[in-house]
Protein backbone atom coordinates (compact mmCIF):
# COMPACT_ATOMS: atom_id res chain seq x y z
CA UNK A 1 0.00 0.00 0.00
CA UNK A 2 1.35 3.69 -1.07
CA UNK A 3 0.36 6.74 0.55
CA UNK A 4 1.02 9.97 -1.77
CA UNK A 5 0.19 13.05 0.35
CA UNK A 6 -1.62 15.82 -1.22
CA UNK A 7 -0.15 16.08 -4.89
CA UNK A 8 -3.03 15.53 -7.01
CA UNK A 9 -6.39 16.32 -8.35
CA UNK A 10 -9.30 14.97 -7.62
CA UNK A 11 -10.00 13.70 -11.41
CA UNK A 12 -6.48 12.21 -10.98
CA UNK A 13 -7.92 9.59 -9.09
CA UNK A 14 -8.61 5.65 -10.18
CA UNK A 15 -10.49 2.59 -8.93
CA UNK A 16 -8.74 1.18 -6.35
CA UNK A 17 -7.62 4.89 -4.64
CA UNK A 18 -8.96 5.50 -1.24
CA UNK A 19 -8.05 8.65 0.51
CA UNK A 20 -7.32 8.73 4.36
CA UNK A 21 -7.89 11.91 6.12
CA UNK A 22 -5.65 12.27 8.97
CA UNK A 23 -6.84 14.75 12.09
CA UNK A 24 -3.83 16.73 14.23
CA UNK A 25 -5.32 14.93 17.45
CA UNK A 26 -4.40 11.29 15.95
CA UNK A 27 -8.09 10.23 14.56
CA UNK A 28 -7.96 8.57 11.07
CA UNK A 29 -10.62 8.32 8.47
CA UNK A 30 -10.85 6.71 5.12
CA UNK A 31 -13.05 8.23 2.20
CA UNK A 32 -14.02 6.65 -0.93
CA UNK A 33 -13.48 8.97 -4.16
CA UNK A 34 -16.48 8.14 -5.23
CA UNK A 35 -18.33 10.32 -2.50
CA UNK A 36 -16.19 13.54 -4.09
CA UNK A 37 -18.94 13.15 -7.11
CA UNK A 38 -19.64 16.66 -6.70
CA UNK A 39 -16.09 18.15 -6.69
CA UNK A 40 -14.94 19.62 -10.08
CA UNK A 41 -11.85 17.19 -11.44
CA UNK A 42 -9.43 19.68 -10.99
CA UNK A 43 -10.11 20.78 -7.33
CA UNK A 44 -6.60 19.51 -5.56
CA UNK A 45 -6.42 17.18 -2.50
CA UNK A 46 -4.97 19.61 -0.68
CA UNK A 47 -8.29 22.18 -1.69
CA UNK A 48 -10.31 19.21 0.08
CA UNK A 49 -8.45 19.49 4.15
CA UNK A 50 -10.02 22.95 4.87
CA UNK A 51 -13.67 21.23 4.26
CA UNK A 52 -12.88 18.31 6.55
CA UNK A 53 -14.24 17.91 9.99
CA UNK A 54 -12.97 15.27 12.32
CA UNK A 55 -15.06 12.85 13.31
CA UNK A 56 -13.23 12.39 16.50
CA UNK A 57 -12.64 16.42 17.84
CA UNK A 58 -15.12 17.83 15.23
CA UNK A 59 -12.56 20.67 14.73
CA UNK A 60 -12.58 21.70 10.72
CA UNK A 61 -8.98 22.47 8.88
CA UNK A 62 -6.85 20.14 10.98
CA UNK A 63 -6.40 17.62 8.30
CA UNK A 64 -4.15 15.94 6.26
CA UNK A 65 -5.63 14.43 2.79
CA UNK A 66 -3.04 11.24 1.51
CA UNK A 67 -4.24 8.93 -1.39
CA UNK A 68 -4.24 5.09 -0.40
CA UNK A 69 -3.13 3.46 -3.42
CA UNK A 70 -3.83 -0.56 -3.54
CA UNK A 71 -1.80 -1.17 -6.49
Amino acid sequence: MKIGYALGRVGDLTKGDWLEVRCSCGHVGIVNPVDLHRESPLTTLEALEPRYRCGKCRRRGRVIVAVLDNR
